[in-house]
């Protein structure tokens, strides 16, 4: 289910694929301010991913910044499952929700992982 409401207003937004479009609509409609952009491919991001010491750094250095979202533009935009599952295991392991833009779904809410999942098994099965 969709969500018609976000309680957070300050987004650390990570660009999979340089489209941010979905992101830009949805922090514009719930008035979210955007920290910074992060690439998933940035060798500075997969060190802090890596490493369990510059992982704590990272969630002290959002959390000291008022961040307290991880907004994603899309599902799809993910080459992989893996990549979308170490995305969203990392910043929950950290004690982050993470929204989906296009799909609309909130890793915050009770049923959304159980979306994530739906939506990449609807995906594979038209792509098939």
């Amino acid at each position: 289910m969709a969500f018609k409401k976000l309680p957070y207003r300050k987004a650390l937004v990570v660009d999979v694929n340089g489209n941010l479009g979905h992101v830009s609509d949805l922090t514009e409609e719930f008035s979210i301010d955007i920290y910074s952009v992060f690439e998933i491919e940035n060798e500075e991001y997969k060190e802090v991913r890596r490493n369990f010491g510059l992982t704590l750094n990272f969630r002290e250095l959002l959390s000291e910044n008022n961040v307290d979202v991880i907004v994603v533009n899309s599902i799809s935009d993910f080459s992989n499952f893996e990549q979308l599952y170490s995305l969203v295991h990392f910043f929950t392991f950290i004690k982050f929700n993470v929204v989906f833009a296009n799909e609309r779904i909130d890793t915050g809410k009770k049923q959304s992982l159980f979306e994530v999942l739906q939506y990449v098994q609807s995906s594979y099965l038209k792509a098939g």
